[in-house]
């Protein structure tokens, strides 16, 4: 899945780790993310977060806080949640990952956010 793309569309990647499930343990969430570039890698991690939040409008975005694969995770500029422990963050989540997902693109559709920009 690591082609010539800059980064791969979140429906896909969501889609990826849906089919992977059951995520067994760490190791399995680690040898699954080493498929993806960073960048996708960050946008798995961001959208479990931000399903898992299931804010009570089903909206997430706000203006002044647009929403994109950094979200959560950070990036080179400052990690929030380092590139070595996203396969500990993936699989903490594993058990509900399908419904975390569900979430966060439920909220992208309230929000009107396209997810190309994802």
């Amino acid at each position: 899945m690591t082609g010539k793309a800059e980064r791969t569309y979140i429906r896909d990647l969501i889609d990826a780790a849906i089919a992977e499930r059951p995520i067994r343990d760490e190791q399995h969430a680690r040898e699954f993310l080493d498929n993806f570039l960073l960048s996708d890698r960050c946008a798995l991690i961001t959208a479990a977060y931000l399903g898992e939040l299931r804010t009570p409008n089903g909206i997430f975005l706000e203006e002044d806080e647009p929403v994109n694969r950094y979200t959560i995770t950070g990036n080179t500029d400052g990690w929030v949640i380092p590139p070595e422990k996203h396969a500990e963050c993936l699989f903490a989540k594993a058990e509900r990952l399908a419904e975390y997902y569900h979430n966060f693109l439920r909220c992208a559709k309230n929000s009107g956010y396209n997810l190309e920009n994802f």
